[in-house]
């Protein structure tokens, strides 16, 4: 496939802010929604435009790296001549520790579901006004009051997809185990050359899945079987590493790396096109991130606005498009909005069969937390 790169490298590290100055930033003096222009008012109920418009024009949102069509937050700017700071992150365990640090200073974040039902559990989140997100009528079924956020009371989902590997057909391509965990825990040759994700829960979790057992086992014999696989396979890695192992493996540093679905082929279609990803025949996670307002947020108002936007069929199709995730979006889909290859790519949408042997992950508790959280501690 040939497809256009995402943006300048700014976009993937630690801070993004984006001029409006040449759209105009909104005035906090501007006290009615005709102070908007050049976008359909149909979508962006007048209560929410009027919120808004009392907001000072600025958004603060976090998000993953790499995550984001290039013209999502430009189109948004010269819209609704609001400015968006544009924050990044490379994990749910970073992005937690950002959030409850420092309350108050985000608008939006993206949590994948157990990240979710934590903060939902911490009382870090804002509830959500639906008289002003029509576009969550957008959404699939499957995303109306998900098991993690009953009513959608938290969260609007913003994209999907899988966790398996990246794997360099040219030196790894010929491994018997190339289907299975076994090589990213067992692959003594490729030592070095290979990356575990920097995520706590999701590591673990394949540990477990490899050894037999449920993502979610709280068992503490199982989490010790756990706890002896990743420590044996930790003298095998490069490093513990999420989003920027993407250059890594399109350079071939790095010939097998534990990775989102969207990351590793976005890698085989604009930087190596000798890297496949692998969903291994154990199983492995199946999850959704998801927009949330974190509790505090400043701009509450204009938050809700940027949900509403981002669930425009047209927006969510730019933004899959353009990352290789799935969209929770049914209308995108049902309009034909998605590049075609997308829609058939099985490693993007999973079929059924496959679908079967995923695993959601859900947020330990207890004494399992406990254990999970000194596995981390003695690994990194």
């Amino acid at each position: 496939m040939t497809r256009k790169r995402l943006p300048s490298k700014g976009w993937s590290r630690r801070r993004f802010l984006k001029s409006a100055a040449a759209a105009g930033v909104l005035g906090s003096t501007l006290s009615a929604r005709h102070a908007f222009k050049g976008f359909a008012q149909s979508d962006m109920p007048a209560e929410l435009l009027d919120a808004v418009a009392q907001e000072g024009g600025r958004l603060n949102v976090f998000n993953w790296s790499f995550y984001i069509a290039d013209n999502t937050v430009p189109d948004f700017e010269a819209e609704f001549g609001i400015e968006v700071v544009y924050d990044l992150y490379e994990s749910n365990d970073e992005m937690l520790a950002r959030v409850q640090a420092a309350p108050g200073q985000f608008d939006v974040a993206v949590p994948t579901q157990d990240t979710l039902i934590e903060m939902r559990e911490l009382d870090l989140l804002e509830p959500l006004n639906h008289a002003w997100l029509p576009n969550m009528s957008n959404l699939g079924a499957e995303f109306i009051n998900p098991v993690y956020d009953p009513g959608n009371q938290f969260s609007l989902a913003y994209q999907w997809g899988t966790t398996g590997y990246g794997l360099n057909e040219t030196f790894a391509g010929e491994d018997a185990r190339r289907q299975s965990w076994e090589i990213l825990f067992r692959g003594q040759e490729y030592s070095g050359k290979m990356t575990m994700l920097d995520e706590s829960a999701e590591t673990i979790a394949e540990a477990l899945k490899f050894a037999g057992f449920s993502m979610n086992s709280s068992d503490p014999a199982e989490l010790e079987q756990a706890r002896q696989l990743l420590l044996a396979q930790k003298p095998l890695l490069q490093a513990y590493i999420s989003g920027p192992v993407r250059d890594l493996l399109g350079s071939e540093d790095v010939w097998i790396a534990n990775l989102w679905s969207g990351d590793v082929l976005f890698v085989q279609a604009e930087l190596n096109e000798n890297i496949s990803y692998v969903l291994p025949n154990e199983g492995a996670e199946l999850w959704t991130d998801n927009l949330v307002i974190p509790r505090g947020a400043p701009h509450p108002a204009t938050a809700h606005l940027w949900l509403n936007y981002i669930h425009r069929a047209q927006v969510q199709a730019d933004i899959t498009n353009y990352v290789y995730y799935a969209t929770p979006n049914q209308a995108a889909i049902d309009q034909g909005l998605l590049d075609e290859e997308l829609v058939g790519d099985p490693n993007i949408f999973p079929s059924d069969e496959v679908r079967a042997r995923l695993e959601i992950i859900a947020p330990a508790t207890g004494a399992a937390r406990e254990i999970r959280d000194s596995i981390w501690e003695e690994l990194k």
